[in-house]
């Protein structure tokens, strides 16, 4: 099995063309959930998961 590389907030952020900000608006909202949690408190998130729910949430918007 292969382990997939988490990133971190402000990785994702990058990836994806939005700011951190928005990233924290979603977990906020309850839109977006962290793949980990560090000990320390920081999110870290795989890219493709995040990816596919923002898909699903774009599908759920334009029904």
């Amino acid at each position: 099995m292969i382990k997939k590389r988490l990133v971190s907030t402000g990785e994702l952020a990058r990836e994806l063309s939005v700011s951190r900000r928005t990233i924290q608006r979603y977990v906020e909202d309850g839109l977006l959930e962290p793949t980990d949690v560090t000990l320390g408190g920081h999110y870290r998130w795989d890219v493709d998961l995040v990816r596919r729910r923002i898909r699903e949430l774009l599908k759920e918007r334009n029904r």
